[in-house]
């Protein structure tokens, strides 16, 4: 399959988006949560997105933390923000981002 073709260029853009979306946005999000904030505008546009992090020892030797997402809005109001709608937004947004510079890279090595 030749790298200029359409059918390359479709199951790179799906591959890429595959990637940002179980790679960056629930891989790498999930060890530092604020590469997500690029949710924002789809998932909080009217609002600050704030990530909220809580750990309990309910026994010895036991740690569970539990982390959420919240969108507050300008009055004070809060709502919880489902971490699938920040995934697939942050996801697809980088997903975008690793295709276009995948094809730079091609363009640039001479094989677009």
């Amino acid at each position: 399959m030749k790298s200029g073709s359409g059918a390359f260029n479709i199951f790179g853009l799906i591959f890429c988006v595959f990637m940002g979306y179980t790679g960056v946005s629930l891989g790498f999000g999930a060890a530092y949560p604020p590469l997500n904030l690029v949710a924002k505008p789809f998932v909080c546009s009217n609002g600050e997105m704030q990530y909220q992090q809580k750990s309990i020892n309910p026994l010895p030797g036991r740690t569970y933390t539990m982390a959420r997402w919240q969108c507050t809005d300008s009055s004070g109001n809060s709502a919880p923000v489902s971490n699938a709608h920040i995934a697939v937004y942050s996801g697809l947004i980088y997903g975008i981002g690793m295709f276009v510079l995948l094809k730079l890279l091609m363009i640039f090595r001479g094989r677009s």
